[in-house]
């Protein structure tokens, strides 16, 4: 190798007249660097807000489902209670009718067949009642679930337009990064050279 090569008078001179490393390449690596930041914090942002929205939509669903389970329980001692009353008064009517002696006559049927009436009656309201309550849990089960359902698009909304905005930040940023010209420092040896031209005539 030459002491000519070993001197590389090349990056000597790029070096004096306004070359060499490109300042614009760093700030842009920067950018990116801080890009990259934002874009995986809003991303860790919108997964925690996810999260917590699926928890509140299995909350929705096990309240509603104690609920509902509850309307059964409900039901059930509802009509054991009827079904009670309904033997206490067929053991009175029983008991009243032996006093009198007139038990086993066409009048103790037909008082009985009027308690068992009234118990199927009764039945019947507690049928109702608790179909009633049930339907309107589950009406309300469906619009708690669809405004939770709502709220989670509606976050899939708000990161999509999130990463928009960055990418549109990203791209109006990136326009304004200054880069230098690499072979700005020829240009300007060979202007320099020019100006030598009528001195060295």
């Amino acid at each position: 190798m030459s002491f000519f090569d070993s001197i590389d008078p090349i990056k000597r001179f790029s070096g004096l007249l306004g070359g060499g490393s490109d300042p614009g390449k760093k700030q842009l690596a920067q950018i990116l660097a801080q890009y990259k930041l934002l874009q995986q914090g809003t991303g860790v942002a919108y997964a925690n807000a996810m999260a917590q929205q699926k928890k509140g939509l299995g909350a929705i669903k096990t309240g509603y489902t104690n609920a509902l389970n509850a309307t059964n329980t409900a039901a059930s001692t509802a009509k054991q209670s009827v079904l009670d009353r309904e033997t206490r008064n067929v053991g009175s009517l029983k008991a009243g009718l032996a006093d009198f002696g007139m038990s086993g006559g066409t009048l103790g049927a037909n008082l009985e067949r009027g308690i068992y009436s009234d118990t199927n009656r009764s039945l019947s309201d507690v049928d109702a009642q608790i179909a009633s309550i049930r339907a309107g849990l589950e009406a309300q089960q469906g619009q708690a679930l669809a405004g939770q359902y709502g709220a989670m698009a509606g976050l899939f909304q708000g990161q999509n337009a999130s990463n928009v905005g960055l990418g549109q930040s990203l791209i109006g940023t990136l326009g304004s990064v200054q880069h230098v010209d690499p072979n700005a420092w020829l240009g300007n040896l060979l202007q320099g050279g020019m100006q030598l031209l009528p001195f060295l005539g």
